[in-house]
């Protein structure tokens, strides 16, 4: 590969921390600056533009800039109330996996993602704001705490793992 292989496809992303595979193109987590942070899927070939640093999020925070941004699948606000954050920090598509016993059923076919604060959201595959849930609840470890989130992945047997700041890595086991 030389250097002209790389081709420039998107711009306007404000603080980018994670970049899935998912249904018909992959989802940027971008954490916003005051207002909101988002997922955006890029489902075109051709150069997109996220909106940054004119919109974040839904909103437009400064004048000028493109008149059609790449909207975002899902957002959410600023904050330290329910379904708010500070940080999106990781995520995937949880999908029905090849493995029963690694399967929990009521994550199937949803867009799992953290904030660094450490909640934990689902939204459904057609990004539906109806089906956005805070599922922080769910995820309340047998052992340890878990703090502030930077990323979550799955293991080889494609169990879920959600591992935290201060170093600790949990596996999230079906009942």
């Amino acid at each position: 590969m030389t250097t002209s292989d790389l081709v420039l496809i998107g711009s306007g992303v404000q603080q980018p921390t994670r970049i899935f595979d998912f249904i018909g193109g992959p989802l940027i987590a971008d954490a916003g600056q005051t207002v909101e942070h988002e997922l955006s899927q890029l489902v075109s070939r051709t150069p997109v533009n996220l909106g940054w640093p004119f919109f974040e999020g839904d909103t437009r925070v400064r004048g000028g800039g493109p008149n059609d941004p790449v909207a975002p699948s899902v957002t959410y606000n600023f904050g330290s109330e329910r379904f708010e954050g500070v940080k999106i920090t990781g995520g995937l598509y949880y999908e029905e996996f090849a493995f029963e016993r690694s399967r929990i059923d009521s994550l199937r076919d949803r867009v799992l993602f953290a904030d660094a604060n450490g909640s934990i959201f689902t939204i459904g595959l057609d990004f539906d704001p109806s089906t956005f849930e805070d599922r922080t609840q769910d995820f309340i470890p047998v052992s340890g705490e878990i703090g502030r989130i930077v990323a979550m992945a799955e293991d080889f047997d494609r169990v879920l793992l959600i591992l935290d700041e201060d170093g600790e890595l949990f596996r999230v086991d079906p009942d």
